[in-house]
Parts: structure tokens; sequence; C-alpha cells
């Protein structure tokens, strides 16, 4: 408790001083031998609690003069006009129950203050309304002979006056009040100042509770009006010098002067809330300030146990009240470790104090607190001042370069990039070639030190090679508070910082197993920072470190797939998804074709993949079809030659065709592409499954329907009617051949009703033969007819056929190798279609 001095005090005492100047006008002869006692206690300022008894010890001592004797029994007493409020305030100190006398040539004694106007005997306390008061009291010293004489009498002391005040309690900070300690850049300790801390993107709720100081076992003494209240001020507020300390309470959105390369801050827009909340400045009375002025209408008291006053604050980057990220101004750094997109800032600490107050002037209509203070009491008691040291605290972030390639990044513009798939980049690696890619994250408290991490889920791709985190030292990309002895605090602009940016590296060959494949290979940095690891703080903030933002790179490994070109998509139709081509026996087709890797975007040197087109033997008729390289030094381009031979009249046969990888780009046991788009925009790419070809397309084998065509045939130039019979083994002459492609009138559907005939010439069309003598030349080579195609109503059977059209079983098998004559006498199955040749029976 802080004692009043005497100048605080001199309109209370000015009896002392007449107490005084009336002892002096009386002096006593204490004889030739002897000196008058003196009183040895010098303290004349006493305070006591009003919940205890008061009690003040009081020494006294007889002198003598040289040679004389000292008297043996010293008695303290009230001095002369100095009533007591009661006949046993003066006790010996060892027992209470004894007037204050004492043998040997000293006494000490005790005085206590019993005065029933303000003393409660019972409870052993001062009543509440003491709380203030002061009260004087004198004693004198003598010294008692039993036989005076000349050389030695009783004489009283000078007399020793004393001022006593009754003190009430003072308010004190209690729990949840943060009340630890705080240390500066210095390591030195800040006295009454504690370390709190305002996380990005969580409500700070800082306690600040106050309560009556008096101890738990004297509640109950207590003025039950009691109230208390706190005020809570910043107190480092600067507003010019270069350099913008703003209050951390005032709001707005207009921007703060600062650093420019601190970032451009609003202002922090702290609340008050709870006990008192809506004062706002540090006076409390009304003017003119006296004991019985009223308080400000905006102060609030509250019982004692329930002031609780709140500071809250939740920095947000998106708002700028504390945290700014640099997403526009990347800065022109050309060196990758100092890039600058993304990195966020922090404004400068802040210092908010706090004071609580109770209502004793009220109560008491006295003034109790000390007198002059600069605390804002006015007259209550004010407990000590407390300030809090407030950080904005914030995790790591990745930053990157203008392109978003170091590190790798979609949308640079996001704030956080956990979950947002605008931010993950997609990049592109290649079978067989080695890559890397470097995450780069940067802490907003250049004092705190960071690293790198590559988080398990989803992990990383089989043989990927993850490199150490590394801290990259920085003396030009953060801004820091510097907290020094005696001085507020300030910002640097340029901080000098060891480990508050790090980087880690992921290298890469891809094998061919992980060609077409998409990893998603995700980093997080994490501090070394527990400032925010407390109840109700954010999610990822532990006492290991503060894990910031996850970050993901989608890594897609260049699929092999396969882009067929050259004549190929004469027959590979976009629109009939069949691929069937109409072929006849001794008409050639020659298909060329080439598998090309689908890449796109290769980098200048980079060479696509490189596939061997080859025919699927597996499945296809050989006798008809021969695959040869158009070019012995180009293996990647193929010629395939189709040629249908007599015997495979009315047969559909495929053609396939494959792409096989070269070998580095094989997985063992690996089959050949055999699948291709049919149709849509993916037409002619390489497939697994319907999905990949889209918009209609079909994923079907890379197969072309080769359908013999029954009843006609090819002839080529230099062929005569009668070579082709006989080449051929037609049951026929070259006058029947002759009649059947001579004439274009009127035989036709309409007079043969199950015949089909097809006009044009040359190769898609059939020969006109008008003279019987011809030799075919280049210029009318083509198609011609050996007869008529029939189709089978389902209750004829061979021999049947043969008799309706004046032929033989002979010929019929010949000209139709594709049905089944196992049994001639059973019907052909409706709707069979037969070529037919007439008349070839014996006398027809």
């Amino acid at each position: 408790w802080r004692r009043c001095s005497e100048s605080d005090i001199q309109s209370h005492v000015s009896d002392s001083a007449i107490v005084q100047n009336i002892f002096a006008t009386f002096p006593c002869n204490p004889g030739t031998q002897n000196l008058p006692p003196v009183i040895e206690t010098t303290q004349t300022n006493y305070t006591c609690n009003f919940w205890e008894p008061c009690r003040i010890e009081i020494r006294a001592r007889d002198l003598a003069r040289s040679g004389g004797t000292a008297s043996n029994e010293v008695t303290i007493q009230p001095a002369l006009g100095m009533p007591f409020g009661a006949a046993n305030e003066l006790v010996l100190r060892d027992d209470d129950q004894q007037e204050c006398r004492g043998t040997g040539g000293s006494v000490a004694c005790v005085y206590r203050l019993l005065d029933s106007e303000v003393y409660d005997s019972q409870a052993e306390s001062f009543f509440p309304s003491a709380v203030g008061r002061i009260f004087l009291r004198c004693v004198v010293a003598y010294d008692i002979f039993a036989s005076p004489s000349d050389t030695a009498r009783t004489c009283p002391s000078a007399p020793f006056c004393f001022k006593i005040q009754i003190a009430g309690s003072r308010p004190v900070f209690v729990a949840p009040t943060p009340l630890g300690r705080s240390f500066n850049d210095q390591q030195q300790e800040v006295v009454n100042r504690h370390d709190y801390v305002t996380c990005e993107d969580t409500e700070m709720r800082l306690p600040i509770k106050v309560d009556d100081g008096i101890p738990a076992a004297f509640r109950s003494l207590q003025d039950p009006r009691k109230r208390l209240r706190i005020y809570v001020y910043d107190a480092e507020i600067s507003t010019s010098g270069g350099f913008v300390n703003p209050n951390f309470f005032e709001g707005g959105t207009e921007n703060i002067p600062q650093f420019e390369s601190c970032g451009q801050y609003v202002h922090f827009g702290a609340q008050r809330e709870g006990s008192n909340a809506q004062q706002t400045t540090r006076e409390a009375k009304e003017e003119p300030r006296s004991v019985v002025s009223d308080y400000l209408p905006d102060i609030e008291y509250t019982s004692t146990g329930n002031t609780l006053l709140e500071v809250t604050h939740t920095p947000r980057t998106q708002d700028r009240n504390g945290i700014v990220m640099r997403l526009t101004d990347c800065g022109g750094e050309t060196e990758p470790d100092l890039a600058r997109c993304r990195v966020k800032q922090v404004n400068v600490d802040q210092v908010i104090c706090a004071v609580g107050y109770d209502n004793s002037r009220s109560l008491t209509k006295r003034w109790v607190g000390v007198r002059n203070a600069q605390d804002g009491s006015g007259g209550d008691y004010a407990s000590d001042t407390h300030c809090w040291l407030i950080r904005v605290a914030a995790p790591p972030v990745f930053v990157t370069d203008p392109a978003g390639l170091y590190t790798p990044f979609g949308d640079v513009g996001v704030i956080d990039t956990s979950d947002n798939a605008a931010a993950y980049r997609v990049e592109k690696f290649r079978v067989g070639e080695e890559r890397t890619l470097t995450f780069l994250a940067q802490d907003p408290n250049s004092k705190d030190t960071i690293e790198v991490l590559i988080l398990a889920s989803p992990g990383i791709p089989r043989g990927m090679i993850v490199g150490e985190s590394e801290c990259v030292p920085t003396n030009d990309v953060m801004c820091q508070s510097v907290d020094v002895t005696d001085e507020p605090i300030r910002f640097e602009g340029e901080a000098a910082s060891a480990c508050s940016r790090a980087k880690r590296t992921i290298t890469w060959s891809p094998g061919p197993e992980a060609a077409g494949d998409e990893f998603t290979i995700c980093a997080v940095a994490r501090d070394d920072s527990a400032l925010c690891a407390r109840d109700g703080g954010p999610r990822f903030a532990t006492e290991e470190g503060w894990f910031g933002e996850r970050h993901c790179v989608r890594v897609s490994v260049e699929d092999v797939v396969a882009r067929w070109e050259g004549s190929i998509a004469e027959y590979a139709s976009e629109t009939n998804l069949e691929w069937e081509v109409m072929s006849y026996v001794g008409c050639e087709e020659v298909i060329t074709l080439q598998a090309l890797s689908r890449e796109t975007g290769l980098e200048p040197g980079q060479l696509p993949y490189k596939l061997m087109p080859r025919l699927d033997g597996d499945r296809m008729e050989q006798r008809a079809v021969f695959a040869t390289a158009v070019d012995d030094s180009d293996p990647e381009m193929l010629k395939v030659t189709w040629n249908p031979q007599r015997g495979m009249e009315g047969q559909t046969l495929e053609v396939c065709f494959a792409a096989e990888k070269e070998a580095a780009l094989q997985v063992a046991g690996e089959e050949p592409m055999r699948t291709v788009c049919r149709g849509g925009p993916q037409h002619l790419v390489g497939c697994m499954s319907d999905q990949d070809c889209t918009e209609g397309g079909r994923c079907l084998p890379m197969c072309l329907k080769m359908m013999v065509q029954r009843c006609e045939y090819c002839v080529k130039d230099d062929d005569t009617l009668t070579w082709v019979v006989r080449q051929y083994g037609f049951e026929t002459n070259w006058l029947r051949l002759w009649a059947l492609n001579s004439y274009q009138g009127s035989v036709g559907a309409e007079n043969i009703p199950e015949a089909r005939f097809e006009g044009g010439t040359g190769k898609e069309g059939r020969v006109l033969f008008t003279d019987p003598d011809l030799i075919i030349d280049k210029n009318n080579a083509g198609r011609f007819r050996v007869g008529a195609v029939f189709s089978v109503n389902g209750q004829e059977t061979a021999f049947d056929l043969a008799a309706r059209f004046r032929t033989t079983l002979k010929t019929l098998l010949s000209m139709n190798p594709d049905v089944d004559w196992a049994s001639p006498d059973r019907p052909i199955e409706a709707g069979q279609q037969l070529c037919i040749v007439p008349c070839t029976a014996p006398g027809a």
C-alpha cells in the first residue's frame, strides 16, 4: 500500500503543531542526574486495512545523565489533551491484557485503534464506512521513580504523534487474465507487461478481469455496494515521425501510412466487450471534479466477481486489419529464392494497458485513492496498471514468382490454397525425363523458423526423391517490430531473417508404369511458434508449431496415346462407326497408316514418344493381307495391302492394327495399343474406354471390316473374258459374262425381284462389256457380274434352288463358299443371300 506523504495530509495535521507547541510550553525538570525518556519509534504514518485490527508498535527507553541512573520502569501514555477512543488502546506488545508499562529501562507497546465509532470489536475489524478516514494520535513516555529526588524525578518525553489511515482494498487482476512474464528483444523482463497474440482468421478474446483485493476470508466484511470497473486503452500511439502506430481500437477502411515494403494496412478495429466497454477515454468524473461529482454517463460499474472486459480482434488478410498479402505487386525479382508473390506481412505489435477501479469515493464520500494520480482514479482505488504486448500472428504461406512456377501455382490470387483447386497447377512430366519442383514458403513473422513438409496423404509416386527442407536467409523481404528497453515499439521495413523462409525440392523421372497417371503432391509449411496453440485457437496451431495452408501440385505424366494418320482416314468413317469396306475378289486395296504420339506442348528439344504401327495378326485372315514398311528407314510408317481371294465371297473379314511403344516406354508384359476412338472429337486417337472419346465417340478395336461381295469380281487391264473364266473357275462361259455385263436396260429389280444390281463404272462400279472379244485395258478395268444375288425365303433347299434356276449344286457351292452346305436337303435360312449363276446345268 502506498502511504500518504506529509504534503498529502497537511490539511489534516494542524492539530499536531498545536499539540507540539502546548507541550513545549510546559518543560519538565528530570533532576540533575536524570534525562527524560525518549520514544524510539520514528515512523509517523501508518495505514491499516479495514478488515483487520490496527496494531502499531511503539518503543520507549529512559535516559540518564553521565554518572546518573536511569529509571527501571517506563510507561507510554496518551499525550495531554489527546483523547483515545478506548482505555485499553495502549497495551504491552506481548500481553494485550496489560497496560503499557515496562521494567528494565524500556518498554515495547502496541497502540490499537479501537474507537467504537469506526471499529467493530466483535468482528475485530473496521466498518467499511471508515475507509479513507485519518486518525491523529500522540503519546508520551514517562520514567517512573518510586522516590523522586532532586537528582531524578518522573518526567515525560517529547510527544510522539503519528497518523493512521484506514485503507480499503484495491482492485487486482485475477484469472483468467493472462499475467505471464514478458521479455523484450534484449531479453529483459518488462514489469507488469504480458504477451498475447491475435491469430489470423481466429477471434482473439483477451480476457481482463479484476476483483476486489480483499482476502477471501474477509469478503463478508466488505461493503455490499462495492463495485468495480476496467478501463482499457492503447498505450503506444504514434502519428508522426515517419512511422504510424495506429490506435488498436480505432476502425476504418482508409489506408494507414506505413512503410511501402510492409504493405497497405487499414486500422485494426479491435473492440471492447463486457464491463465498462463504453469508456474510451481516461477521464471518468464530471466537471468540476470533487468527492461528490458524478461519474460520466458511459462509465459502468459491475459487482465484484463479475467485472470482466474482453478485447476482441480478428485479423483477416482480406480485411487488411493487421495482415496483408502481396497479390498484385510481386516485385521484379529474378532470383527464385526471393520470389515475393503471396508474401504475407503483419502489422506492428500493439501495446494495450488496463486499470481496474472501484467506487470507494462514491461510497465513503471522501477521497480514498492517491491524490494527483495520473491513473484516472479520481479519488477511487485503482489497481496497478498492467499491459499486454499484442502480436499479430499468421502461419506460413507458399510464395511464388509472377508466372506461378516457383512454387507451382494456378491462380496466385488465392488467399488460402487449402482444398482450393484453382490454386493447384498441373505440371506435365514425361516418361523417362527428370524434372524438379520446388515448394517455397514464407512466415509472416520474421522471427519464426519454418520448415516445409511433404504430406504423407496423398503421398508421392514411386521413385520420387524428396529433398531436405532448407532455410532461405533474407534481409529485405520482411518487416518486423522492434522492442527495446525504454523505447516505444517501432517497425523495421527491411528486417533480416534467418529461417522465416524455407524451400523443399522434389525430383522425379517417371517410369513407364506411370504414363497416363496424375498424382497430387501436397506440402505444408510449419513454423516453430506455439503462441496460437490455445483453447479456441486456430485448428492447425499446435505446441510444435502452426501448420499453414495445404498447397498441392498436380503432376500429370504424359500418356502414351496413339494418333493414327494416313490413308486409313479414308476407310475409318467418323459417322458410320462400323468401318465396313466393300471389297471384291480380284480388287486390291492399299492402306497407309502411321501411329504418332498425341503429345502437345512439347518444350524445345523434346521429342515425342516413339510408336511403331503393325498388323494385329491375331484377328486377321492372313491369306488376304500383307504389310510392308513404306521406307525401311522409317518403321513408323506402314503400308497394308488387302487382296481377297476366290473362296472368300460373302465373308466379312477384319483387318486390325496395333501400335507398339518403344522399349523404354513399355511395362513388362504390356499389350500393344489396339483400341481407338471412332467418331467424336478424338476420332482415330487411342483410347481405353468410351469416356476417353466424348461426344458420341466409341472406343473400339482398330479394325476394318472387309466385306467380300458375292457375284462380282474385279478384272485388271490386259485380262480377257476367256482368261477370267478359267482364272476364277466359273461354271459359265464368256458369252454369259458378256450378256450379264453388256446391257443396262430393263433388266433390273422390277424384272427379277430377288436380284441386286449396282451401277457405276471404274474401280467403284461395274465394267460395261460392249464387245465380247474386248481385251480389257487400264481405262476399262473394274468389277463385273457373274450372276445375280438372290435372297432365300426360308422354305427352299439347295436342291430346290438348283432345280429352279437350272444350275448344279456344285455351282451353288462354288459361288457361295461362306454357306454351310452340309445338308443340301434342309431349308436354307430365310434372308440368306446367294450368288445364282443360272442355266449352268447340262442341257440348260
